[in-house]
C-alpha cells in the first residue's frame, strides 16, 4: 500500500522531485526526510492590507498549532501577498486539503481556493571556474 504523500510508479514526475530536493538538503537531514505535501490557498480580497493579513498571519500561526497540539500534522510555511490586486497566496505543508480547510477556517481567514501545489527549491550556485582552473 502506498505511503500517502511519497512518490508512486503512477507518479513518477514526484518521485524525480522527492530525490531532487533530498540529494540537495545536508544528508545528516536526508534519513528523517518525509515529504509532506503542499497546498497553495489563494486569497483574493481588495480589502486586504499587508497590516491586515500580518494579523491573518497570526491567527492562521495560532490554528495551525492548536491542530498540531491535537496532532495533525499541518505547518503553515508563508504568504505572499499582491497589493496592487488585493491577492494572496498562503503555503501549508498538510497531509490533505480537507485539514488546510480546517485550518482556515478555524482561522476565520476566507479562501477561494485550495490547490495542491510543487515547490521547486533553488538551485545553489555553483562556483564559477576562472581561467586558472580549468
Amino acid at each position: 500500500m502506498p505511503v500517502k504523500g511519497l512518490p508512486t510508479a503512477a507518479n513518477p514526475g514526484k518521485a524525480v522531485l522527492v530525490c531532487v530536493i533530498a540529494l540537495m538538503m545536508p544528508a545528516c537531514q536526508r534519513a528523517t526526510f518525509v515529504p509532506m505535501p503542499l497546498y497553495l490557498v489563494e486569497r483574493n480580497s481588495p480589502r486586504l492590507t499587508v497590516k491586515s493579513l500580518i494579523v491573518a498571519q497570526l491567527a492562521l500561526v495560532q490554528a495551525s498549532r492548536n491542530l498540531a497540539a491535537r496532532g495533525a500534522e499541518i505547518r503553515y510555511l508563508r504568504s505572499i501577498f499582491v497589493p496592487r490586486t488585493g491577492r494572496s497566496f498562503c503555503v501549508f505543508e498538510a497531509p490533505s486539503a480537507d485539514l488546510v480547510r480546517q485550518l482556515n477556517d478555524a482561522a476565520s481567514f476566507p479562501f477561494s481556493c485550495i490547490e495542491e501545489a510543487v515547490e521547486l527549491p533553488a538551485i545553489p550556485d555553483q562556483p564559477r571556474r576562472t581561467s586558472e582552473g580549468r
